[in-house]
C-alpha cells in the first residue's frame, strides 16, 4: 500500500499492534452529536450485503469540528463476545478503506472482471470480520471521507491524532454500549506504529473508555456518487475521495514510539506485531531489533506457525511480569501482510480457518522436435535417448546448448517440460559429440554446455572433456563457448552447509539460533562434533524451524506426498544424490485415487502428468521409442547403478578459468536445497575480480533478481539471483530466465535492457 515518504525517516516504525483493553472498569462519558447508518447494499455488489455494516460520522473537537467517518462491521461469528477493533490505517492519510478492502475487511474487488467504468465487489472469506467486530475509521482528519468544518481543525499531528481517536472511541461507544463489555483492540498497520502506542497510552492515561492498480479501482468506486450515497457520505464535506491524503496538514513529532512501548509494558496488557517477510518498507529485522530493546524474556522460542499444515510463518513469544507480547512473521508476505496472505493472517488472529486449493497444469507446443538415439561405446552398447528442438528464432546463427538434466537419474523430458523453453537457442538433451557427427550444419554455431541441481558437478567434467578433446585434436572440433550452471550442487560440503545462513537471512531461524550456531559450532554445521552438546541442540532446532517447509521454493506449500524427485525433508548432510525423499509414490497412482485434501496447487502433483503422458504408447511411437528398451519411464530413476566419484567440482572450474570460456551461473533465491548463499561461496573461492558488482537486473521494469560480473584474465563469470524462484529456476520464472539467458548469450549483461 502506499505510505508518505515520511515513513523512510521514521524510526522503529511497526507493522501491526493489538492491545487488550479491560473495558469495564473505566468511566463513561458524554457523547456529542454524531450520526450512523446501517447499509444493507452496495453498488458492485450483487445482493444484499452478507454481513451487517454501519457507516457514519462522530464529531470529535469542542464545536465538534472534526466530523470523522468511519464504516463498522459486526463479527459475523459472535458479534456480542468477539473482540472490538479500531483499525487505523497507516500514512498518515490512508482511508480506513484501504483497510477494509485490500487487507482484512469483507469485501474485495474482482479484478478479473472489474473495469474503470465498472468495478465489481466480492465478498473476501479471509476477513477478519470472521472473528471479530471491527471499526475502520479515516483517520486522521482530511483521510478518507473524514473532514472538518474550520481550517484550523485540519492541522493535526502524532499526538493530536492520537487523542482525537481515542475522542472518537469514547463518542462512538456511549452510541454503541452493547459493545462496551467486548475485549477491545486497537490495530494499524504500516506508520501506524507511530500512532497506535500513542492512542493506547491516551486511553490508558485517562482510564475512561471507550485498529498498486488494484487501488485504482478504490478512487474509481469510492468516488462514484451512487456509491457515496450508498454510504451516508454527506454532500459537499469532500471535494474528491482519495486512499491516501498526502495533504494533509500534519505534524510529525514521534520519530519513535520505543517509549509509549515501555511506558505500557507494566499495564498488562497483550501485544501481537507481525510482519511480512518480504517487506522492505518496514523489515522485519528491524521490528525484531526495536522489540529486542524492551528486554523482555523469551517464553517461547521462534518456531515455525502452520496454516492447513503449511508454514505460514516463524513467531515468538515474550513475557515480562506483566507484559505478553508476540512477534511474527508472515511468509511471502509484504507491506501489509494480510493484503497478500489474508487466510493465514486470519488464521493467525482467530483459529477458524477455511480449506481450499487450486491447480493448473500447462502444454507447449514446439516449432520443431527431433527425438532420436545416439550409441555410445565400442560397441554402441549405451543407447543415449535425445530430444533436440531447433532455435524458433535463428537455427543457424544461434547457440547450441547441450542440457544435462541434474539427479542423477532425472530424464532431460524434465528441463524440456517443466523449465527450460528457450527459444533463443537451439537444444539439445542428454546426448554428446557423436550427435554433431550427424548434425555438421551446427558444428559452425556457438556451442554451451548447461544443466541444474546435480548437472552441477557433471556439466564441469563434461566441459573438460570437450576441451581436452579439442586440444588433441579429437573430431569434430567442436565450438565450445562456455557452459551454464543452474541451482547447481558444486560443493557438496559448501552447499550444504550454506543451509544454515540461507534460513537466516530468509527469516526461518532466529536471530538469536544463528548467533548461537556460530558461536557454538563454529561455522561447521555438517561434521559436527558429537561430544558438541550446544551445537547439537542448536542444530536440533534449526530442523524444528525447517522440517515442514517445501524446500524446493521455501514461499510455496509442502505437498502432503511427493511424486516428483524432492527431498521432503532438509537435511543438512543429505545423500549425494538429489533426487531422494522420503515419502515417495508410484508415478502411476491415478490422481483420482489421491485423498481429497491433497491441494492440487502442489507443485509436485505437476509430475504427475509427465508419468502418464510419457508411458502412453501412442506417445512413445510419435517419439519413436524402441519397444522394448524400457519397462517403464520414470522422470528421475532411483534405481541407477551410479558412483558418486566426485565430492567437488570446484577444481574443474579452476582448470578452466584459463580456456577462455564464459560461464553463466543462477540461483532461485527461494531454494533451500542448493541455496545461493552456498554458490556464491564457492564462486568467491575462485578468487575472481569483480569487474561489476552486486545490481539488479529487471524484465518489463521489474525487479527480476540480482547480478554480479566477475572477470579474470582469459574468464568471463556472470552470477544471477532470480528473484522469487526456487529449485529449478526456469520452472518458477520462465519468463525471466529466457530474458536472462537471452542477454548473456548476445554477450550483454544480465542487467541490460
Amino acid at each position: 500500500m502506499a505510505i508518505s515518504r515520511s515513513l523512510i525517516h521514521i524510526i522503529n516504525a511497526l507493522h501491526l499492534l493489538l492491545l487488550h483493553l479491560a473495558v469495564s472498569q473505566y468511566n463513561i462519558v458524554t457523547v456529542g452529536s454524531q450520526s450512523s447508518n446501517i447499509i444493507r447494499s452496495l453498488p458492485g455488489f450483487s445482493g444484499n450485503l452478507p454481513f451487517k455494516l454501519e457507516t457514519g460520522y462522530v464529531g470529535v473537537g469542542d464545536g465538534d469540528e472534526i466530523q470523522l467517518f468511519y464504516y463498522f462491521i459486526e463479527s459475523e461469528r459472535n458479534p456480542e463476545e468477539d473482540p472490538l477493533v479500531l483499525w487505523l490505517t497507516g500514512g498518515p492519510g490512508c482511508s480506513a478503506f484501504s483497510g477494509l478492502i485490500y487487507e482484512i475487511g469483507p469485501l474485495t474487488f474482482d479484478y478479473e472482471i472489474s473495469s474503470w467504468n465498472s468495478t465489481t465487489l466480492l465478498y473476501n472469506p479471509y476477513s477478519w470480520t470472521k472473528v471479530a467486530n471491527i471499526i475502520f475509521l479515516d483517520a486522521p482528519v482530511g483521510t478518507g471521507f473524514s473532514y472538518a468544518t474550520t481550517w484550523q481543525a485540519y492541522y493535526t499531528g502524532d499526538r493530536l491524532s492520537a487523542a482525537t481517536n481515542y475522542n472518537f472511541l469514547r463518542k462512538w461507544l456511549m452510541t454503541h454500549p452493547k459493545f462496551l463489555k467486548n475485549p477491545l483492540y486497537v490495530a494499524g498497520d504500516s506508520f501506524s506504529g507511530i500512532v497506535v502506542p500513542i492512542t493506547v497510552q491516551e486511553i490508558n492515561n485517562d482510564r475512561v473508555i471507550i485498529n498498486r492498480f488494484h487501488y485504482f479501482y478504490s478512487g474509481y468506486w469510492a468516488n462514484d456518487q451512487t456509491v457515496q450515497n450508498a454510504l451516508q457520505i454527506r454532500k459537499g464535506s469532500k471535494e474528491r475521495w482519495s486512499r491516501c491524503n498526502r495533504t494533509l496538514a500534519y505534524n510529525f513529532e514521534v520519530s519513535s514510539s520505543m517509549d509509549y512501548h515501555r511506558n505500557l509494558m507494566n499495564k498488562g496488557y497483550r501485544v501481537l506485531v507481525y510482519s511480512g517477510d518480504q517487506d522492505i518498507i518496514v523489515p522485519y529485522v528491524g521490528t525484531l531489533e526495536w522489540i529486542g530493546a524492551l528486554n523482555l524474556t523469551v517464553a517461547h522460542a521462534w518456531k515455525p506457525w502452520f496454516v492447513d499444515g503449511q508454514v505460514a510463518g516463524y513467531t515468538v513469544h515474550y513475557r515480562s511480569k506483566k507484559h505478553d507480547l508476540t512477534f511474527a512473521t508472515v511468509k511471502d508476505a509484504g507491506h501489509t501482510a494480510p493484503e497478500y496472505k489474508p487466510k493465514e493472517c486470519l488464521a493467525m488472529v482467530d483459529s477458524l480457518t477455511v480449506q481450499y486449493g487450486y491447480g493448473w497444469f500447462t502444454v507447449i507446443e514446439y516449432h520443431q522436435k527431433l527425438t532420436r538415439y545416439v550409441g555410445v561405446g565400442d560397441g554402441d552398447e549405451i543407447q543415449l535417448f535425445y530430444y533436440f528442438i531447433e532455435s524458433e528464432r535463428n537455427p543457424e546463427e544461434d547457440p547450441l546448448v547441450l542440457w544435462l538434466t541434474g539427479g542423477p537419474g532425472c530424464s532431460a523430458f524434465s528441463g524440456l517440460i517443466y523449465e527450460i523453453v528457450w527459444e533463443v537457442c537451439t537444444t539439445c538433451n542428454s546426448s554428446r559429440c557423436l550427435w554433431l557427427m550427424t548434425h555438421p550444419k551446427f558444428l559452425k554455431n556457438p556451442l554451451y554446455v548447461a544443466g541444474d541441481s546435480f548437472s552441477g558437478i557433471v556439466v564441469p567434467i563434461t566441459v573438460q572433456e570437450i576441451n581436452n578433446g579439442n586440444e588433441v585434436g579429437v573430431e569434430p572440433l567442436m565450438n565450445l563457448k562456455g557452459y551454464m550452471l543452474g541451482n547447481p550442487l558444486t560443493d557438496e560440503h559448501v552447499d550444504h552447509n550454506s543451509k544454515v545462513e540461507f534460513s537466516y537471512r530468509k527469516a526461518l531461524i532466529s536471530d538469536q539460533l544463528y548467533e548461537s550456531a556460530k558461536i557454538n559450532c563454529k561455522g561447521e554445521y555438517i561434521n559436527i562434533d558429537i561430544e558438541n552438546a550446544l551445537c547439537r541442540k542448536d542444530i536440533e532446532i534449526f530442523h524444528e524451524c525447517t522440517a515442514n517447509l517445501s524446500i524446493s521454493h521455501i514461499l510455496e506449500p509442502q505437498c502432503p506426498v511427493t511424486a516428483s524427485p524432492r527431498p521432503a525433508l532438509l537435511k543438512l548432510h543429505p545423500s549425494r544424490a538429489l533426487i531422494e525423499d522420503d515419502h515417495s509414490i508410484n508415478l502411476l497412482l491415478s490422481l483420482s485415487h489421491l485423498p481429497n485434501d491433497h491441494p492440487s496447487m502442489c507443485r509436485d502433483f505437476h509430475y504427475f502428468y509427465s508419468g502418464y503422458w510419457a508411458n502412453d504408447q501412442t506417445v512413445q511411437n510419435a517419439l519413436q521409442i524402441r519397444k522394448g528398451s524400457k519397462e517403464r519411464w520414470s522422470r528421475c530413476n532411483r534405481t541407477l547403478a551410479y558412483n558418486f566419484e566426485v565430492s567437488s567440482s570446484t577444481d574443474y572450474h579452476r582448470n578452466l578459468m584459463n580456456k577462455g570460456y564464459r560461464v553463466l551461473v543462477y540461483s532461485g533465491d527461494q531454494d533451500i536445497i542448493v541455496p545461493y548463499v552456498g554458490t556464491l561461496e564457492w564462486i568467491g573461492a575462485l578468487n575472481l575480480t569483480v569487474a561489476h558488482a552486486w545490481t539488479p537486473w529487471f524484465v518489463d521494469g521489474q525487479v527480476a533478481g540480482y547480478t554480479v560480473h566477475y572477470r579474470s584474465k582469459k574468464h568471463d563469470l556472470t552470477f544471477a539471483t532470480v528473484k522469487d524462484a526456487g529449485h529449478t529456476a526456469p520452472e518458477y520464472k520462465p519468463k525471466e530466465c529466457l530474458a536472462m539467458v537471452d542477454r548473456w548469450f548476445a554477450h550483454k549483461p544480465v542487467y541490460s535492457q
